[in-house]
């Protein structure tokens, strides 16, 4: 290896602890240029896009990786199964069931420690498969919630209930009550627009009950999201009251 390569790459070792991830980026990418045939840099580089939640370049990056690293197995599948999860988190579920089922070739006959994670993707992958309808279909998706039977039992414990009905219709705490259903932003006169908001963006919800609001809240963010190619600087923070800890288990 480079001696100033392995400098570099130090360096954005000590930045990607740190958090600073662009910078340790730029770190890996001087390194790469030096010794380009070296998959580590590129390996890096994928792991630092994943972490900023930049799944393009990452996979972009993981193919510049595996492109050479033929004789690294352990690597390989450590590349193909960041792959699988970036494919993932971009709702191509049936790459990245193909990936997975590649990387489950690899680990064949290999003893790796990533075995049991590739297990897990996989369970992942495939129930997101069964349910790729409303992953896939936001507004099936909000359909879907607002179809879900507003009665619920009372509990059989001597635990406190609020109410055994809800009553009160699914509503996002970004833009209010969600009244028609050909569309999340119908109905609503003051928006927030998430990509207005200097993040974090903070929502509270006290008494949960069965967290209608929360999940039609997320639902709303997801459709703002669409149209996002960075979220790096994009995060949400929930908190969730209730006074009995089953609802929040729930």
């Amino acid at each position: 290896m480079n001696e100033q390569a392995q400098i570099l790459k130090e360096e954005g070792n000590a930045l990607y602890k740190k958090g600073n991830l662009e910078l340790a980026i730029e770190k890996y990418s001087q390194a790469s240029k030096r010794c380009p045939d070296d998959p580590v840099f590129q390996s890096n580089i994928s792991a630092a896009y994943f972490e900023l939640g930049r799944y393009e370049p990452c996979l972009q990056s993981i193919d510049l990786s595996l492109s050479v690293a033929n004789s690294n197995i352990p690597l390989q599948a450590k590349l193909l199964l960041r792959k699988a999860r970036c494919l993932l988190m971009l709702k191509r579920l049936e790459d990245s069931k193909q990936v997975i089922e590649q990387l489950v070739k690899v680990c064949e006959g290999n003893s790796l420690p990533i075995a049991e994670e590739c297990k897990s993707i996989q369970k992942i992958i495939e129930e997101s498969l069964l349910h790729k309808e409303y992953l896939l279909n936001s507004e099936v998706a909000h359909h879907h919630l607002l179809s879900l039977p507003k009665y619920r039992p009372a509990s059989d414990t001597a635990a406190l209930e609020y109410f055994v009905i809800g009553h009160d219709a699914a509503s996002s705490l970004l833009s209010g009550s969600f009244n028609k259903r050909d569309s999340l932003t119908l109905g609503c006169e003051h928006r927030l627009m998430v990509s207005q908001v200097v993040p974090p963006v903070s929502v509270f919800f006290g008494g949960v009950g069965d967290g209608r609001h929360t999940f039609s809240t997320l639902v709303d963010i997801a459709e703002q999201m669409k149209g996002m190619k960075d979220f790096s600087k994009f995060s949400v923070h929930f908190t969730m009251i209730d006074i009995k800890a089953a609802a929040i288990a729930r």
